[in-house]
């Protein structure tokens, strides 16, 4: 279910319990025992133990709390994604789909984590925080870290009590939010903290190259974890961007059942790209970057990035002109969503079905407002990329009655967890007049 936990019930009450997999007959130790419901973890399984059932290739993963479900198979694990995703549409969104409408897209299931963040214990070790009691577990290496984060581990880098640091993989090593940046293959000394072998500025940001392009961004801001899916996920983009002037995507996808079906006349061609919750703009750029420009004129494409974190919104600009985009065809919003779409200030858009959306909003998905300045007239096109099953499924029972969906792909982000991530792709149920 939601979360990646298993539901149970004993003696008419339910339970959330994680170790498990269905159809298991499990000896469960609660953790935590409330009125109406309980918390717990199988401790064993006593009887018709899962074929889908493997064991952890984590030494630490019953006590850590970064993986949920090393314990279960790879094929089972995104069988398990997509039943949460088609549940959620279903429970929340009124919105009934098969697992044939639902592509998953899914890459190495190891070594994929290019940012991680790790915690001092109260000796000074570092690693990361545990399952159940929130305590730091120490770590020297974890299976699903990119191997240059690992090197780092490896040199058992001391930190102080209770601080902790995000770690993030670059073009030339890696980098955290306090400035320090390390050469792959050279050694970190005992105090990440002390900022030993760095080589850059506090000030001065991380680099990673997406479709081609370097994109700048602040260590300790967003960055998608996974580079693997993050190029395939952008490289879709670019392929629906250039088909965006017609009802029918480029791989002829239908609209799934249960949803409105577009009119059959054709959208105009974009002309915008409108990123919200852009961080340092590499949804955008990248987008822009895998675009054929013979398809429309990447040239002549304006980009409008919204994003109200400085320290990411800062090296939009720069960004978006590594990636192609003439600089007078830039705008950065420094604002959040919400503020930016409110009536009264400067229209973030002229011409909505000339725009292409893309909304790649945190876990709480679109709040009310921004649902309802979506609604208010529809877009040319919209590239919703979601982080929460449960919070996609209450914004498209709102955007169903003016879009149809045209697409939905699962993209498998964070394997050995029950994180889901989703490119759903709307279309207005009436063609958009300019």
């Amino acid at each position: 279910m939601q979360g990646g936990t298993g539901l149970v019930r004993v003696e008419g009450k339910v339970g959330f319990v994680t170790g498990g997999v269905p159809g298991e007959m499990v000896r469960i130790v609660v953790d935590e025992d409330r009125r109406d419901r309980f918390y717990g973890h199988v401790a064993e399984v006593l009887r018709d133990p899962s074929s889908h059932r493997t064991t952890p290739r984590c030494p630490y993963y019953r006590e850590c709390g970064g993986c949920d479900w090393q314990h279960i198979s790879r094929d089972y694990q995104l069988q398990a994604k997509r039943r949460i995703l088609l549940e959620n549409l279903k429970r929340l969104g009124g919105i009934e789909l098969t697992d044939r409408e639902i592509q998953v897209e899914s890459g190495s299931p190891w070594e994929y984590r290019g940012r991680v963040q790790i915690h001092g214990d109260e000796n000074g070790h570092a690693g990361f925080k545990g399952r159940r009691s929130g305590e730091v577990v120490p770590v020297d290496r974890c299976v699903v870290a990119r191997p240059v984060i690992n090197e780092t581990l490896a040199e058992r880098i001391g930190l102080e009590p209770g601080s902790r640091v995000t770690i993030v993989e670059t073009d030339s090593g890696v980098s955290t939010e306090s400035g320090r940046h390390f050469a792959a293959g050279a050694r970190s000394g005992s105090d990440l903290g002390s900022g030993a072998h760095a080589h850059a500025r506090p000030d001065e940001p991380a680099t990673r190259t997406v479709a081609g392009v370097p994109f700048d961004f602040d260590p300790g801001g967003f960055f998608q974890s996974n580079q693997e899916m993050l190029d395939r996920l952008v490289h879709r983009l670019g392929e629906i961007l250039a088909g965006a002037g017609s009802a029918t995507p480029p791989d002829g996808t239908a609209p799934p059942p249960g949803t409105a079906t577009p009119a059959p006349t054709t959208t105009p061609a974009p002309a915008h790209i409108l990123d919200l919750y852009a961080g340092a703009g590499v949804m955008a750029g990248a987008v822009v970057a895998s675009y054929d420009a013979s398809a429309a004129g990447v040239s002549t494409l304006a980009v409008t990035c919204v994003e109200r974190d400085r320290r990411n919104a800062r090296f939009i600009g720069t960004n978006l002109e590594r990636a192609g985009v003439p600089a007078e065809r830039i705008d950065v919003v420094r604002k959040s969503v919400e503020s930016a779409v409110r009536a009264g200030g400067k229209p973030l858009v002229q011409h909505r079905d000339r725009t292409f959306l893309i909304a790649d909003p945190p876990r709480g998905g679109l709040s009310p407002t921004v649902r309802r300045w979506i609604a208010d007239e529809p877009f040319g096109t919209i590239a919703y990329v979601s982080c929460d099953a449960a919070a996609l499924a209450r914004d498209l029972k709102t955007l169903k009655e003016w879009y149809s969906i045209e697409e939905m792909r699962l993209y498998d982000f964070y394997p050995q967890t029950a994180h889901v991530e989703t490119l759903v792709v709307l279309k207005p149920i009436q063609a958009p007049h300019a």
